[in-house]
């Protein structure tokens, strides 16, 4: 399947009714809510009953089919978008999981499971139904506005999906106060050594506890939070690359942009030009 479908939108929703579909890919992610029937879904290598009231979300480039069962035609909600719909600087989260992680949709690191693409959601009380079916009606009305409605919609519907994989309780103390610091004075020239003397610990005892919290090393998460502004600046303003290695706290541009390399696959650039056309 091609991006036939985002010729001129981001999103698209429409029902599908259908007794069987074959085995496909897409580049795109796909959210699909089953309204009516039942089904065996495949999903790369593994498969599992859906019914009324069962939603998931497909990462790009994963192949997935549907065998519908029993004399009830199936009958899925689907909402197809790109995640720089939500903000330009998404345009490369292919998976569901960075998508979360992203510092825009802020997510809680530590209670994010690490493969929530790999999950069957359950609508219990109708409450994903009813958003689904409010963003059907404003992508086939179209009044005014309704991008900016689908927009703040499916951020809604993708934090209240991951909700039910929250596996433990929002981090408190001070990894989360650590966490935050991080996100505000990423520009600043931060040590780990610094932070856990903020924090009373040791920088092993530190270094330990926020790859614990995190799942990633001190050094990696600043670089990734740093990129990630990068990636906003450079998809959403005419900064010159320059100032915005300056911006998230590279003083010397070589660095930033092998940083920028290293973690998004391309120069700043290339990136801005990717996103922009």
């Amino acid at each position: 399947m091609s991006k036939k479908y985002f010729e001129n939108e981001k999103i698209h929703l429409f029902v599908a009714d259908s007794q069987r579909v074959a085995p496909h890919t897409h580049p795109f992610l796909e959210l699909a809510y089953v309204r009516r029937g039942e089904a065996l879904h495949t999903v790369a290598n593994r498969q599992y009953p859906i019914k009324r009231g069962d939603f998931f979300i497909i990462d790009y480039h994963t192949s997935h089919a549907y065998d519908s069962k029993g004399s009830e035609p199936l009958e899925i909600i689907n909402c197809l978008f790109l995640p720089d719909f939500i903000d330009p600087a998404l345009a490369l989260c292919d998976t569901l999981e960075k998508l979360l992680r992203h510092y825009l949709i802020r997510m809680q690191s530590s209670t994010l499971h690490p493969d929530p693409a790999a999950y069957c959601f359950r609508d219990e009380d109708g409450t994903m139904l009813a958003l689904l079916s409010g963003m059907l009606q404003e992508y086939e009305e179209k009044a005014a506005g309704y991008t900016e409605v689908l927009r703040a919609s499916l951020i809604t519907v993708l934090i209240r999906s991951v909700r039910q994989l929250s596996f433990a309780p929002a981090a408190g103390g001070a990894m989360a106060e650590a966490e935050a610091h991080i996100r505000t004075h990423f520009a600043d020239p931060l040590t780990m050594e610094a932070l856990a003397r903020q924090y009373n610990y040791s920088a092993p005892y530190f270094s330990q506890r926020f790859k614990q919290t995190t799942g990633l090393t001190f050094t990696a998460y600043l670089r990734r939070t740093r990129m990630e502004e990068a990636c906003r600046l450079l998809a959403n303003t005419d900064t010159r690359i320059i100032d915005v290695a300056a911006q998230v706290g590279y003083r010397d541009l070589d660095a930033f942009l092998a940083a920028f390399k290293a973690t998004q696959g391309m120069s700043p650039r290339s990136f801005r030009k990717y996103i922009k056309g």
